[in-house]
């Protein structure tokens, strides 16, 4: 498994007394390196007044207790910062990684006009809709985008150099780049290929 991005941000293991932190040390070795919190409180602080540690990673075990990871992503959903949890799947002889959004606490009735209304505000209720909606998004922005790049190209090889109208048009021109660069870069954050079962 390739190592995580190199996020400066800290990476926490949430173990529990069900947790063989022995039996999956080596398989964690990609992940390292990692501190290992016993519970919810260590991470997040007993209070609920955002004492605890700083934002980062979560590691979360499938053989974590259910109460223990419900108990997370519900606190984790009043939190500010960048929290990220990452479930962690152990199959026989393989570690898999399930990224789980913790969201943002929304009430019934705003969740329900988002549900009704679809769009890009589901993205709020659903990590898989914001990608979706990202790529649909990027790929709305680049037609026209590159239409407007080849005019304003176009148009500046009748300009004479040096006048005022053709420094106006590099200007756009490099503008035009500079947000063509930007929507390339929004090309990661796609919806993974499906897996062969």
């Amino acid at each position: 498994m390739p190592p995580l991005s190199n996020s400066s941000s800290p990476r926490y293991l949430l173990a529990g007394p069900r947790v063989d932190l022995a039996g999956i040390r080596s398989e964690l070795d990609a992940l390292a390196p990692f501190e290992v919190v016993q519970n919810v409180d260590d991470l997040l602080g007993e209070t609920g007044d955002g004492s605890g540690v700083e934002p980062g990673w979560v590691l979360v075990p499938g053989e974590l207790e259910p109460s223990v990871t419900l108990d997370l992503f519900l606190r984790l959903a009043g939190r500010s910062g960048d929290w990220s949890v990452l479930l962690m799947d152990r199959a026989p002889g393989s570690l898999e990684i399930v990224p789980v959004s913790p969201g943002f606490r929304t009430d019934l009735i705003s969740a329900a006009s988002r549900l009704d209304e679809g769009g890009a505000g589901l993205g709020l209720l659903s990590f898989r809709h914001s990608l979706t909606e990202l790529a649909r998004i990027r790929h709305d922005i680049n037609n026209p985008l590159t239409a407007a790049l080849a005019e304003a190209q176009l148009v500046l090889m009748d300009v004479e150099p040096g006048t005022e109208t053709a420094a106006s048009l590099q200007a756009v021109e490099e503008q035009l780049r500079r947000i063509r660069d930007l929507v390339a870069q929004l090309t990661a954050l796609r919806v993974p290929a499906p897996r062969a079962e």
